[in-house]
């Protein structure tokens, strides 16, 4: 059983109010039922099980930050929302992941006496950095799909079953995704070729 002592004045409810007795034993029934769920479904996103420990640490964090959601221990609309924290605490994990693997400094230590090469790698990790920081602006529901496609190189059928959408909805979220991403980075100014 997962005990929670301390948090009360760490995590405050509304800005001032210390988490209230019912509500610990609230996150403490929801994490004896939903436990092994949670971690088997970050698990299957982050391929990494110290990561998806991570991940539902996390995610019980927010499941306390917005305890008013989850009155209803055994209710499926309370089951789907932890789901759903658990996958964005998940996708926010990966990203964050994917961002500290692109230091330009890295690729200096690992690489050959080509200066060209070097330079080269540079230019193309900059860019890799400033795509996903595009990415990370983006709303939810478009920043999952493009975060997919682009870093784990996800077709629409398999992201589609990740987040729980259809096939369709996967392509027309990437579409527009890239169409934002475009944007961010400048590369819409308002001329289109006819």
């Amino acid at each position: 059983m997962l005990r929670i002592w301390g948090w009360g004045s760490l995590l405050p409810f509304n800005g001032n109010a210390p988490i209230s007795e019912s509500d610990k034993r609230l996150v403490e029934s929801l994490y004896d039922k939903y436990h092994r769920l949670m971690l088997y479904v970050a698990n299957q996103m982050l391929g990494d099980y110290a990561m998806a420990e991570d991940a539902v640490s996390e995610s019980l964090i927010k499941m306390i930050r917005h305890r008013e959601k989850l009155r209803d221990v055994s209710s499926c609309q309370t089951k789907a929302y932890i789901i759903k924290i658990v996958k964005t605490t998940s996708l926010t994990l990966l990203t964050q992941k994917a961002l500290r693997s692109l230091e330009p400094d890295d690729l200096l230590e690992d690489s050959p006496e080509g200066g060209i090469n070097v330079l080269n790698d540079l230019v193309v990790q900059e860019g890799c950095h400033t795509i996903m920081k595009a990415v990370q602006s983006l709303h939810s529901t478009l920043k999952d799909v493009a975060y997919l496609s682009l870093v784990h190189e996800l077709k629409h059928d398999e992201i589609a079953h990740a987040l729980d959408i259809s096939v369709s909805a996967s392509k027309k979220r990437l579409s527009r995704a890239m169409r934002a991403i475009k944007k961010i980075l400048g590369g819409d100014n308002g001329v289109r070729n006819s």
